[in-house]
């Protein structure tokens, strides 16, 4: 009985581990910001930057970086020559404001006597397309796919979905958090676990009980993790919840963002002492 028992509550505790996994748009430039270049139109600003020596301020942008660094150049900023700016991976360039020797003539103003200064930049980042599919945007295609194959006829609306929706596999999510508690929910609604528990914790206490042996304590804690009807999880991994999985794709969609830019902030304001 006890092997039953254990094996039933074992089967639980891998189900619940399985969804253990692993922005609102903020204002603009604040007031106190002074920056190298005009933040992009409808940018979402990244919340609690915390701003050193000459770092610049990063905000998230829904249109792709190919109309990003058409906003920026001319107009506020130039392509880098070769060797110039800072260090950059395939997906970020860095879009020159001021050249060094401009930027040590300003600080060399303020300071006197100085010798460090870099060119002030606008970097543009976005995900290459090698990193299609991956991230959260991923795991929520692959659970509609998932959905679709357990219970036909939704292929026409998985391909529609995908057409629509497949730029979010290449998009930043801001905030990062939101996204993930977001597949975390969905995560566990699909699979019949109450989402507005602490799940880590709870299945922490669930394994450490099951190694004792106190089984009647692990009933009262299942029924914190799926409610009083031990058959409702069952159910509800049985149930078709394409629909449950596209309405979270909707709404992961609303975090996306296709580019990320960091503008620097004006030399004027860089904190030199610390250099």
């Amino acid at each position: 009985m006890n092997r039953i028992r254990s094996g039933r509550y074992a089967g639980l505790i891998a189900v619940t581990l399985g969804l253990v996994l692993a922005a609102v748009a903020a204002p603009p430039a604040r007031a106190e910001e002074k920056l190298v270049a005009p933040v992009f139109p409808g940018a979402a600003r990244l919340s609690g930057t915390k701003l050193g020596v000459d770092e610049g301020v990063t905000f998230f942008v829904k249109e792709p970086h190919e109309t990003v660094q058409a906003f920026y150049v001319p107009k506020y900023a130039r392509l880098p020559k070769e060797n110039e700016g800072r260090m950059r991976g395939a997906g970020e360039i860095p879009l020159i404001v001021q050249g060094a020797g401009e930027v040590a003539r300003i600080i060399t103003s303020m300071k006197g006597d100085y010798t460090w200064a870099r060119a002030t930049e606008v970097i543009v980042e976005w995900k290459p397309a090698m990193f299609a599919g991956t991230g959260i945007a991923g795991s929520f295609f692959n659970e509609l796919r998932n959905q679709a194959k357990k219970h036909p006829g939704h292929d026409a609306e998985l391909a529609a979905l995908k057409a629509k929706y497949e730029w979010l596999g290449l998009a930043f999510l801001h905030p990062e958090k939101k996204g993930e508690e977001l597949l975390k929910r969905c995560s566990a609604e699909s699979n019949g676990v109450n989402p507005n528990v602490d799940q880590a914790a709870l299945v922490t206490q669930y394994a450490k009980l099951a190694q004792e042996g106190k089984y009647e304590e692990m009933a009262k804690l299942q029924e914190q993790l799926v409610g009083p009807d031990p058959k409702a999880e069952e159910r509800k991994r049985k149930a078709d919840n394409f629909g449950l999985w596209k309405g979270c794709l909707e709404q992961a969609a609303g975090y996306g963002y296709l580019t990320r830019i960091t503008i620097d902030r004006d030399p004027h304001e860089w904190n030199t002492k610390q250099k």
